[in-house]
């Protein structure tokens, strides 16, 4: 909704002011910075189930839970993953998330071990590069 995105580009300029380098893709050239990128800032968007099946982690804007689909992976990876600390973001939060044990949604998704699987085939194709 436009009160989510509103907060969210308020939230990233924020981050930004506070120091921290952002990659700002377009919405359909997202997945290559995901690959390239150490973290990810997010709501609850797919993006973040992305990133732990990458084993990266994610670093989640404050939500109230009874936004998420009750027992959903998505919830998991939320109550498992660092929360941006109003109002104090910055570098040194970032820090503390990436040196964090990372949490991964990967066993939630049977299909990974499958080789024709989105993550199989990144894998793949980032061990071959």
């Amino acid at each position: 909704n436009n009160y989510t995105s509103v907060r969210a580009r308020a939230l990233l300029r924020r981050v930004e002011a506070a120091g921290v380098e952002l990659i700002a893709p377009a919405a359909m050239s997202w997945f290559a910075y995901a690959i390239a990128a150490d973290i990810a800032i997010s709501d609850m968007t797919s993006m973040s189930l992305y990133f732990s099946l990458l084993n990266k982690p994610v670093l989640f804007a404050p939500l109230e839970r009874h936004r998420f689909a009750a027992g959903s992976p998505l919830l998991k990876l939320y109550d498992e993953s660092e929360k941006l600390d109003f109002p104090d973001i910055g570098a040194e939060q970032i820090e503390k998330t990436l040196k964090r044990k990372i949490f991964t949604v990967r066993s939630l998704y049977p299909a990974i071990g499958v080789p024709g699987h989105l993550h199989g085939v990144l894998i793949r194709c980032l061990s071959e590069s």
